[in-house]
């Protein structure tokens, strides 16, 4: 059994389904969804896009943590949340990336864990 918390959302075992993390589960489970739904309906348009965002306590900032690798120039502009009264929280200047396939998401979800794991 794992005892970081890291390990229980992240963790990806290639011969072991049932011991993958949350994350991992969740990608693989959407995008299986999406080819039921083509299989059932053939004329389906479908988007996925991931973001991760992580809250810093030191410097009390929202961190984005693919801005790295989107396209946008959101470098130069933080992450800001606000609140709307009738939407709700809303997050701003996040990066957002399309993935097309699970390979993908999963990649980048190896970057976020990396950039976690580094401290950065």
């Amino acid at each position: 059994m794992c005892h970081k918390k890291q390990d229980l959302l992240y963790s990806r075992i290639q011969y072991s389904p049932t011991s993958n993390g949350i994350f991992v589960c969740a990608i693989q489970w959407i995008f299986k969804l999406i080819e039921e739904f083509r299989v059932k309906k053939k004329d389906i348009r479908y988007s996925v896009r991931i973001s991760a965002l992580h809250f810093s306590q030191k410097s009390d900032k929202v961190i984005d943590l693919l801005s790295d690798f989107a396209n946008e120039d959101n470098s130069e502009n933080e992450v800001k949340c606000t609140e709307d009264p009738a939407l709700g929280i809303l997050i701003e200047n996040r990066s957002e990336i399309r993935v097309e396939t699970v390979d993908q998401a999963l990649y980048y979800l190896d970057r976020v864990h990396d950039h976690r794991a580094s401290g950065k």
